[in-house]
């Protein structure tokens, strides 16, 4: 027999709408390879799937998707671990691009993008080019990983049976990158690109967002060592990949550090010289001089928000998403601010009173 050079992972559970079309664009690949797909209380229509070099497995309780990772590891040969989730869109050539791509790291991620099929979605897009900017920063910068996104990514066989595998946390792509922060080479690829389902209602967003929120508040607890570690070494990537990933917090620093006096003179001094120009603006500048104290985090939040516009249209071209400024608008103001204010929550949460909050996650 020949050794396959990947192990396809693939975790489900019950069923998946894709993942008929994901098989099959995998088993036409002619990389050597195994695909296994592990099924956490499968329903009829699966149990009847048959695809040729395709193992199922069938779990008929659900023991979660760390479990079943792991589980299909166990039962996988190859060289090279491929991790998909079920609810994906691969396109023809993904394995050779993933062969490849591992010829020269020892963790591979692969560039995602949300399936923009509804409002919700469009918006939750631009969470994903922030995310995928910080990792392809960190690629060709470090060659190291603190987080990956679970939906697609893969590793050598030898680095996650060092690190341990998966820990059942609600989080577990997140958690075993990082424990491969000092151990293996990062690499992340452009292409070829993945495409993940988003939430396409606020409560399923807000669901999502709750679990992964815990996760990445557990995520740091657990990690903080390896983080203050990474920070001290590379303060300039750090500092990168945080305020590219979360631009509400750089509108929460300025907001709380920068001088009311300060904010006063340069807002006066602004419309002032507007005014100058513009004589009809003066009655403006007049209205806005008392209370302009009350507009400090709104003009603050413009100017930060003139700054990131640039930042995320350049790299949207260079790593192929698309943008539109309405919908940036909308992560900017709306997403940005509230995914902050959801982890602070959280963050209180899982250190003050831990038994008080409850996601949708299976840790057993």
């Amino acid at each position: 027999l020949v050794q396959p050079v990947i192990s396809v992972i693939i975790p489900v559970y019950r069923n998946s709408k894709r993942l008929r079309a994901i098989l099959e664009v995998l088993t036409k690949e002619k990389v050597e390879k195994e695909i296994i797909v592990v099924v956490d209380e499968p329903d009829e229509e699966i149990r009847g799937m048959r695809f040729e070099g395709v193992k199922f497995v069938f779990n008929e309780r659900r023991i979660g998707k760390p479990r079943a990772l792991n589980q299909g590891v166990k039962l996988s040969k190859g060289d090279v671990l491929f991790f998909l989730d079920a609810d994906t869109e691969v396109k023809e050539g993904i394995l050779g691009k993933v062969e490849e791509g591992m010829r020269d790291c020892d963790i591979l991620e692969l560039r995602k993008e949300v399936i923009r099929d509804s409002k919700i979605a469009k918006v939750v897009y631009y969470d994903y080019i922030a995310a995928n900017v910080t990792n392809w920063f960190m690629s060709r910068t470090v060659e190291r990983c603190v987080g990956v996104n679970g939906a697609a990514f893969a590793m050598r066989r030898e680095l996650f049976e060092e690190v341990g595998g998966f820990r059942e946390v609600p989080t577990e792509d997140m958690d075993i990158a990082i424990r491969t922060f000092e151990k293996g080479k990062f690499k992340y690829l452009v292409e070829p690109v993945v495409k993940t389902e988003a939430p396409s209602t606020l409560r399923g967003l807000i669901k999502q967002r709750k679990r992964w929120s815990v996760g990445g508040i557990v995520y740091i607890r657990d990690h903080y060592k390896e983080l203050l570690r990474g920070v001290a070494e590379h303060p300039v990537v750090a500092l990168f990949a945080l305020f590219t990933y979360l631009p509400a917090l750089a509108w929460l620093l300025l907001s709380l550090i920068t001088p009311e006096g300060f904010f006063i003179a340069l807002t006066t001094l602004i419309l002032a010289v507007i005014s100058n120009y513009f004589p009809p603006l003066l009655s403006l500048f007049l209205l806005l001089s008392p209370p302009v104290v009350l507009l400090k985090n709104v003009i603050l939040g413009l100017l930060i928000f003139m700054g990131y516009l640039p930042v995320f249209y350049f790299f949207s071209r260079k790593l192929r998403y698309e943008f539109h400024i309405h919908e940036f608008l909308a992560y900017y103001f709306v997403y940005s601010p509230f995914w902050l204010l959801l982890l602070l929550v959280v963050m209180f949460n899982v250190f003050i009173y831990p038994r008080k909050l409850r996601v949708d996650w299976v840790p057993t």
